[in-house]
């Protein structure tokens, strides 16, 4: 839910929330929103937005009405300053998250409450040490996370650029340099200096993981 409402573009974020707890979207739903996002050329958060304004008000769109309002909330929050821990403590309570895994998976549930406890306590603990808000929170948690996935392992790391950052190696091999993969076909296809200038930015990350050698293919 965080990851999605600071980036709207982040997917398969977006798929794991989308029914979660279960509000009446199902596969069905999620595949006419995903044909109609490839139609019109936009990205899926812009399908289920433009669904979600359907004056005609059926359950399916009260329930993408409900969604998309929640994460533009939490988004514009999160701008202003908000802090992590308050975000989290407000989406927990407002998709009533307890009840949902009560029901769901009775069996965990004192362990997965447990999880959210820490996750609070990480975003407390980051904001009793500097000016961090829900971005810089997610960076550093994506960060911690990956650290912890490669370090002491032998062998290829695959991951994204995004979750490379911070990280280091003695090679690196950038793969898919071409157009319309990287950059990507969104970023260049909305001739949108700003994006062009993230695929840079991404390139520039990459390429700076190397600290012997580095390969770049297409």
């Amino acid at each position: 839910y965080l990851r999605v409402a600071v980036n709207p573009a982040d997917e398969v974020s977006l798929r794991r929330v989308l029914n979660v707890p279960p509000r009446g979207i199902g596969k069905i739903t999620l595949t006419m929103l995903e044909e109609a996002a490839r139609a019109e050329g936009i990205t899926l958060y812009a399908s289920i937005e433009k669904a979600a304004a359907d004056p005609v008000m059926s359950r399916t769109t009260r329930a993408l009405k409900t969604l998309v309002e929640l994460l533009a909330d939490l988004g514009q929050r999160a701008s202003d300053g908000e802090p992590a821990s308050s975000l989290i403590k407000d989406l927990l309570e407002r998709i009533s998250y307890a009840e949902y895994v009560r029901k769901d998976e009775p069996g965990d549930f004192e362990s997965r409450l447990e999880n959210i406890g820490q996750l609070i306590s990480a975003a407390q603990e980051k904001e009793s040490v500097a000016d961090a808000g829900l971005r810089e929170f997610l960076d550093s948690a994506a960060l911690v996370a990956e650290v912890e996935t490669v370090e002491g392992k032998t062998g290829v790391s695959l991951m994204t650029l995004h979750c490379a950052k911070g990280l280091e190696f003695r090679a690196v091999f950038l793969i898919g340099m071409e157009e319309n993969l990287f950059p990507h076909v969104r970023s260049t296809r909305a001739d949108d200096l700003e994006e062009i200038e993230e695929e840079r930015r991404l390139c520039y990350v990459g390429m700076t993981r190397a600290k012997e050698r580095l390969f770049m293919s297409a």
